[in-house]
């Protein structure tokens, strides 16, 4: 049996989009940006996906630590909107959507829906370290979108 939950957030950056969907699409970047992430392993592209990779992430359950492995494929991305999904052994799936809109007064908001489903067992552990994760990969994306759009190395490519 499993369980499905989900979770938005909001980032709101000085920035445009299009300094936003490269940090977002480009996992490689991930491992200075995720706070559990210790290594990203680029993958030959998966059928009906842009991009593939593999995950290692390194999580704690009290005092032991343990590292847990997973495929991510970025499934979509346009100059508004970005889609991917995390899987990951036994049956865990974590789809990301995340909708960017440059605003009138020179930001970015980024809203990101997280939805997760799991095996009942895992969930409650599981959901409790994504939504810690992303606090704080939402807190480290604001900061590096905010650098890229002053360094000026945002651009308009497509993935």
């Amino acid at each position: 049996m499993s369980r499905t939950r989900s979770f938005s957030y909001d980032i709101v950056a000085a920035g445009h989009a299009h300094d936003a969907w490269p940090l977002l699409t480009e996992y490689s970047k991930h491992a200075a940006l995720h706070p559990f992430i210790v290594n990203v392993e680029k993958l030959p592209t998966a059928d009906g996906s842009l991009r593939s990779y593999r995950i290692t992430d390194r999580l704690r359950l009290g005092p032991i630590p343990f590292r847990v492995r997973y495929l991510t494929d970025v499934l979509e991305v346009d100059a508004a909107r970005v889609v991917t999904v995390a899987r990951q052994r036994p049956r865990t799936i974590v789809k990301n959507e995340t909708e960017l809109v440059d605003e009138a007064d020179g930001t970015v908001h980024a809203h990101t829906t997280v939805t997760m489903t799991a095996p009942l067992l895992l969930f409650g552990y599981a959901f409790r370290q994504l939504r810690i994760a992303h606090e704080g990969l939402a807190v480290r994306l604001r900061e590096e979108i905010e650098r890229v759009a002053r360094e000026g190395a945002g651009g308009d490519q497509a993935a």
